[in-house]
């Protein structure tokens, strides 16, 4: 049976309407608010398998809406504590496609960088934590925590005069927090110092020596306000070699 003209106008129009409704943004409802919040709570009361499954059934059906990326993101940091690491990262990726939010993209970024250095991916973790830099304002923590980070990575490489410029920032920008202290003590670096071990007395440290070897040497330090003596026995241009 053939269609008329005005019957295959109508149905292009549905079809038109509804391909148009299917890639066009989602209205938050009531239901969604209450299935996001209640898979954000579950994570916040350390719940990540109730908080995955809740923010998987959002993702299935709210996919399209302005809230996903806090559900990419808890979902992300469920997986993470359920030591399901690729899916926390896909998570995280979905997160920067996402967002709006530049302080939850820089986070995100952060956390990209954290799995990348864990899995001694040392170049990407690099790339991520000058990207989630270039996010963050320039006083607000977890700044401090990026600044920190990338001045350690690059410290482990061997590349000691770069490493400083993020510990200067960091000593600059937080001063007198205990990763500024931290900064501090690291920063004007030239090498990565190869210690046998610390020890409580000086006999002890000795008697270390003679089993390290003639080019151990003792250097008392204080920790914690306590004397202790540190054994050393050379060094090295990265952490790596060391």
């Amino acid at each position: 049976m053939a269609l008329s003209t005005r019957t295959i106008g109508w149905l292009g129009l549905v079809l038109c309407g509804i391909v148009l409704g299917g890639c066009g943004k989602q209205k938050m409802t009531p239901e969604a608010v209450v299935l996001l919040e209640a898979g954000m709570v579950a994570y916040e009361t350390h719940d990540p398998v109730v908080a995955a499954s809740k923010l998987d059934t959002f993702v299935a059906f709210y996919s399209r809406t302005d809230r996903v990326d806090e559900a990419y993101y808890y979902r992300g940091l469920a997986r993470l504590e359920m030591g399901q690491a690729d899916e926390a990262r896909q998570d995280f990726e979905k997160v920067l496609e996402t967002t709006q939010d530049i302080d939850r993209r820089a986070v995100a970024l952060v956390l990209l960088g954290d799995m990348a250095v864990s899995d001694g991916d040392m170049t990407t973790g690099e790339e991520r934590y000058r990207q989630a830099l270039d996010d963050f304002r320039r006083d607000v923590r977890p700044r401090d925590e990026v600044l920190f980070k990338l001045g350690t990575l690059l410290q482990r490489e061997g590349k000691f005069s770069e490493s400083d410029l993020f510990y200067n920032q960091l000593i600059g920008d937080f001063p007198g927090t205990p990763l500024a202290q931290q900064a501090v003590d690291r920063v004007h670096c030239t090498h990565w110092t190869l210690w046998v071990g610390t020890y409580r007395t000086r006999s002890e440290a000795g008697a270390a020596v003679k089993v390290a070897g003639p080019e151990a040497a003792v250097r008392p330090a204080r920790r914690d306000g306590e004397l202790v003596f540190h054994v050393r026995v050379g060094s090295a241009p990265t952490y790596v070699e060391g």
